[in-house]
């Protein structure tokens, strides 16, 4: 699945997108460089799912936890956005109890996720979000199977 926007309001669709693959799937890393939107693109899901809190930058916290009023299958429920950017390795995300978050069913959004690349064993997809010369935004969406370690595109394209 790809998507091109030139505004930031392209997102919502992305989110859209996103929040139907919640059922199935419930670990998303995002990656981009920094400015790419990652953290934008996290404040579109939570919008679309209702949150009941601000949405910010986990930056300097690493994780923070949102609750929503109508999730995927029109439950309430919470979800875990985390920037992993000042974690060096895997020790480290031991230490703030990654496993609990990884293993558990609530939905993960997690920026900078390399670190902890290793340790994921559920299905998960991978967004990537590129810049583009006139600030244009490329995202792509890749779904990885730890069966098949190959990441596959998801099928689709929108402009």
């Amino acid at each position: 699945m790809e998507w091109e926007i030139s505004a930031e309001q392209g997102l919502q669709q992305v989110a859209e997108w996103v929040i139907s693959r919640m059922p199935e799937v419930h670990i998303f890393l995002l990656d981009g460089d920094l400015g790419a939107g990652k953290t934008t693109l996290v404040k579109y899901i939570c919008k679309s799912l209702q949150a009941t809190d601000v949405v910010q930058s986990p930056t300097f916290s690493i994780i923070h936890e949102y609750h929503f009023t109508v999730g995927p299958e029109g439950k309430p429920g919470k979800l875990f956005h985390m920037d992993l950017y000042r974690i060096r390795n895997l020790e480290e995300a031991f230490q703030i109890g990654i496993e609990e978050y990884l293993a558990g069913e609530q939905v993960c959004l997690i920026e900078w996720p390399d670190v902890i690349y290793p340790i994921i064993h559920d299905p998960f997809l991978r967004i990537r979000i590129e810049v583009g010369p006139q600030g244009q935004r490329k995202i792509r969406i890749l779904k990885h199977l730890r069966d098949t370690e190959k990441p596959q595109e998801e099928n689709g394209r929108h402009n």
